[in-house]
């Protein structure tokens, strides 16, 4: 997959667009199905989130919910922002 220039807005119109959006389609229909999401999440990393998110839904599913779990990792801009400071470090005041 070639990489895009115009990825802003709908401006393109290379097939990987296409594609990304049809995904978020089938997603945003599927999310749709499930009444209630719970969302464990935190600023930091290595806080037990994926462990309080697992033992929940073992709870959840022993008292006789239907329970699915889903493990994603988003990456903020603060790493963009921490490799820019070792590039750039701050001047000594």
């Amino acid at each position: 997959m070639e990489a895009c220039q115009k990825s802003r807005g709908n401006s393109c119109e290379h097939q990987h667009h296409d594609e990304a959006n049809d995904d978020a389609i089938k997603a945003q229909d599927r999310l749709s199905h499930i009444r209630h999401k719970l969302i464990i999440m935190s600023g930091k990393g290595g806080v037990g989130k994926s462990s309080v998110a697992t033992y929940l839904a073992i709870g959840l599913g022993r008292l006789g919910y239907r329970v699915g779990l889903l493990d994603v990792n988003f990456v903020g801009d603060v790493i963009h922002r921490s490799e820019e400071l070792a590039r750039n470090p701050l001047p000594k005041v």
